[in-house]
This record gives C-alpha cells, sequence and structure tokens, in this order.
C-alpha cells in the first residue's frame, strides 16, 4: 500500500475544504471539512449548511456519519449532540423509549387512533431534540425507578396540554394513572358524569385502578358533579398522604388543587 493511500484514510489539515455525504439512509446530507478536531483523527464539518460537528475522519469519509439533527421520530424528534445515549448493549435506553413514546402520542395518527385522549398535545420545541429531553429526565428525582412517570396534566393548563420542562414532573405510577384526566362525556361536557337516556338522570361514577365505580344517580347534573368530585378528591388524599415523603412540596400543593 503505498503512503499516499495510508495517508489519504487520515485526517490532516489538507482536508479542509473537501466535501462529504452521510449517511445515505438518513437524508444524504453533505457536509465540508471547516477545521480539525479535539482527538487524534477527528475533525470539524460543516453539516447541511446549518450544523457544525466533530466526527471521526475515516467515518466521514466512509459515508457512516449519521446527521444528528434528522428528524427521526414521527418526522419531529433528532438525536441531537450529547452525552445521553439511544441504546446501550443492543437495547435502547429507558429515557430514549420515553421520548420516543411521548412523540408518538403527540404526533403519530395510529398511536393517536388507540389514545385518541392525546390528540391536540404537543412537545415544546426544546424537547424535540432528545439530547435536551434526556439532560432533564436524569435530574429529576426518581428517574431510575421503574413505577415512577412523566406526567404533564399536573403542571398544565387544561386549554394548553404539552410536554415541556414547565410542565412535566415525575410521579408513582400509581398516583399518575390516578389523577390523569378522563375525556369528558359528551352529554355532561365533564369526566365521569353521564346522561342515563332511559332513566333520564345523571349518573357519577369515577375510575379507580382501571375499575369503574357507580356512585349513584342523580336528577341534577350539578349534584352529580360534586358527587364524582368529592369521591375522587377522597382517594387523592389518601395517595397524597402514601406518597408525600417522596414528593416536593410544589407538587403536593398542586395535587390539592386537582379536584378542587
Amino acid at each position: 500500500m503505498s503512503k499516499e493511500i495510508i495517508m489519504e484514510k487520515k485526517y490532516s489539515r489538507s482536508h479542509i475544504g473537501k466535501e462529504y455525504v452521510t449517511n445515505k439512509n438518513l437524508g444524504a446530507y453533505n457536509c465540508r471539512i471547516i477545521d480539525g478536531g479535539s482527538k487524534l483523527g477527528y475533525c470539524t464539518v460543516l453539516l447541511d449548511t446549518k450544523y457544525t460537528i466533530e466526527v471521526r475522519y475515516d467515518q466521514l469519509k466512509d459515508g457512516r456519519i449519521k446527521n444528528p439533527y434528522h428528524k427521526t421520530v414521527c418526522n419531529i424528534g433528532y438525536f441531537g449532540v450529547g452525552a445521553h445515549k439511544a441504546n446501550k448493549q443492543n437495547k435502547s435506553t429507558r429515557v430514549y423509549n420515553i421520548w420516543t413514546n411521548m412523540l408518538k402520542r403527540c404526533y403519530d395518527p395510529e398511536t393517536q387512533v388507540k389514545h385518541p385522549t392525546y390528540v391536540g398535545v404537543s412537545v415544546c420545541k426544546e424537547w424535540h431534540n432528545f439530547q435536551n429531553f434526556a439532560e432533564w429526565y436524569v435530574q429529576q428525582p426518581h428517574s431510575n425507578e421503574l413505577e415512577w412517570e412523566i406526567d404533564k396534566d399536573l403542571f398544565s393548563s387544561k386549554e394548553l396540554k404539552q410536554y415541556s420542562p414547565k410542565t412535566c414532573c415525575l410521579l408513582p405510577k400509581e398516583l399518575n394513572r390516578f389523577i390523569s384526566y378522563e375525556r369528558a362525556d359528551s352529554s355532561s361536557g365533564y369526566p365521569g358524569v353521564t346522561w342515563h337516556k332511559r332513566d333520564k338522570v345523571w349518573q357519577a361514577r369515577v375510575s379507580l385502578q382501571n375499575k369503574r365505580i357507580h356512585l349513584g344517580c342523580f336528577t341534577e347534573k350539578s349534584k352529580a358533579i360534586v358527587e364524582y368530585k368529592k369521591e375522587k378528591m377522597r382517594h387523592l388524599i389518601d395517595l397524597i398522604i402514601k406518597y408525600k415523603r417522596v414528593l416536593s412540596t410544589n407538587t403536593v400543593e398542586q395535587l390539592k388543587q386537582v379536584f378542587m
């Protein structure tokens, strides 16, 4: 093998200005070398005329570079540049699965057919970048506990449901499932209250641990709503007491406002 060919496989400043193409399976973006890298064999490239990233020269030359800003999830989410990994030991990491599932609930039509309550829910622009979401997530208390879930309802307004650093927190699964807002019934405009056409009464029911508990029938809708809220609050207080030691003061105070 000639000396010239050996040198071509290694990065040198003579390569500055050369152009290459990223992994064709992910969009075939143009890259231009603009400087050296922080480590031996690495170089800095201008990607898609927008982004500056550092890559291994041999991978760039062979077309093995992926564009970390390519929107691979629902044409919305992209991997970004940072320390957080999507895979570990050939398995998707937990935080990556949480991120992709969050995006699918909000932007994948097939997922929304199964979960229509997510129609109209959005993910903030900052969290379209996996690295930003992962950094927020790993800093949350209890992020390593499997029985804790990300919740967007507690701190979101009723008018605008959004996943964002300001509206999300981690909650124990039991508590999160309990406070998840039920869909408002079309007959009453309120969750837990339905109109019984045959008997011409308002029925109040509450969901507890995936079971529907009948609370009674009422001639007035307002009384059915009061009964629903009262029963929901009673069980919520029990859960707050159960988890009070592991919840932040801010979360506890917000929970108290849910059904008041």
